[in-house]
């Protein structure tokens, strides 16, 4: 048995402070100015300080490209009482060490509605597990999907979040061949919330997924707007079209479905 899958991510990072600290290196050629950062983490994901400090250095490398420099550049591991660092920190490595969860400006969703976007969650910490292997039929194994949930369970996660869907009718409240809806009560009973797809199918009857009566079912609507474009082909002959959104001008070829179909599932096992 096992699901077709549409997954996502929700990033969230931390909360950074400034000192009054400057300091000039160079990185790359390139002369920049620093000064002493505080990233503050919260409290600490692992009883070994070892543990705690190793996540702060991984977190320096990923950000600044190498593990010498995260070692050069650290200043202080908080790894004790609560966990955060100290590191020389130019303004555009800050930026981008804290801008997941932060208030991000002039944000617009395929130029439409520019407006501030900010994280849901900004002070969560983020549990990931991977359930989804490239397979012949493209899709992910239950049995995979059911030990990341009793995974979750054993780490005391508060919120289990599964973008997961099943291609079939569900014609009763309770599936008893959904395994997750098992997984979801177990997880429920424990005191954690579990949220699930509503899936991608329908919008015919009995379509929507996942609604035993203690999971949180999520999800979209149809969109409810089109915008008119012209799409000019290459003979210049212009059609009036539909798109979702407002896109700006871009050029494209033409090609066949087969084709389409190809490169998408191309594309899914590199993923995978």
């Amino acid at each position: 048995m096992s699901s077709q899958v549409s997954w996502w991510v929700f990033g969230v990072m931390s909360v950074v402070f400034i000192l009054n600290l400057e300091f000039s290196v160079v990185k790359g050629g390139a002369s920049e100015e620093t000064k002493i950062h505080i990233v503050y983490l919260g409290e600490r994901e692992h009883s070994d300080p070892g543990l705690v400090t190793a996540s702060h250095l991984r977190m320096l490398e990923s950000l600044l490209g190498s593990k010498k420099d995260a070692s050069e550049f650290m200043v202080h591991s908080y790894r004790h009482g609560f966990s955060g660092f100290a590191a020389h920190l130019t303004d555009s490595q800050v930026k981008r060490i804290s801008a997941a969860g932060a208030f991000v400006p002039n944000v617009s969703d395929n130029g439409v509605g520019m407006g501030t976007a900010r994280g849901g969650a900004p002070k969560a910490r983020i549990a990931m597990y991977k359930v989804c292997w490239q397979t012949e039929d493209g899709s992910c194994a239950t049995a995979d999907i059911l030990k990341a949930m009793d995974n979750a369970i054993a780490d005391g996660v508060d919120v289990i979040s599964i973008s997961l869907g099943r291609a079939i009718l569900i014609i009763s409240e309770i599936d008893v061949n959904n395994v997750f809806s098992y997984g979801a009560f177990h997880a429920v009973s424990k005191g954690i919330t579990v949220l699930m797809a509503a899936g991608n199918f329908g919008p015919d009857a009995y379509s929507v997924q996942n609604i035993a009566p203690w999971i949180i079912t999520v999800a979209a609507t149809s969109l409810n707007r089109w915008f008119h474009t012209p799409l000019t082909l290459g003979n210049n002959v212009t059609l009036l079209a539909r798109t979702p959104s407002a896109n700006p001008e871009f050029q494209a070829e033409l090609i066949y479905v087969d084709s389409s179909k190809k490169m998408t599932s191309e594309a899914e096992e590199k993923w995978f």
